[in-house]
């Protein structure tokens, strides 16, 4: 039988674990307006994910994000590696907590933060 150690670099899948908000696809276009960012619908007048306007939003709140397209959600917050050695884990989380509020709003910043582990398909 032949045992395989390490990354397997042909899986479909992708697992995470963040502390931080999900928010459903459909909600994304709400919390933008309630930010004033302007963002392009797709042909079939959907919130396009693809638009320059909401990349370059992503890239500058430099918050992590992972965008589910099977399950139309996607999740923005830290990974327990972003903890800093000195900081307690209530520290950690106020300090994502404060981040998120800053960076998306309040409307989505306060949406309950929690640890969320997910497997997305990649």
């Amino acid at each position: 039988m032949k045992i395989r150690n390490g990354f397997v670099s042909n899986s479909s899948t992708s697992s995470f674990c963040i502390f931080g908000v999900e928010i459903e696809d459909s909600d994304i276009p709400s919390v933008l307006d309630n930010l004033g960012i302007k963002y392009e619908k797709d042909e079939d007048g959907m919130f396009d994910f693809e638009s320059e306007d909401w990349c370059e939003h992503l890239e500058s709140i430099e918050i992590p994000y992972i965008h589910d397209y099977e399950n139309e959600t996607t999740y923005f917050g830290f990974g327990i590696e972003d903890m800093e050695d000195d900081e307690t884990k209530k520290q950690f989380q106020d300090r994502v907590k404060t981040k998120l509020i800053e960076r998306l709003g309040p409307e989505l910043g306060n949406n309950n933060p929690s640890w969320i582990l997910e497997t997305v398909a990649s």
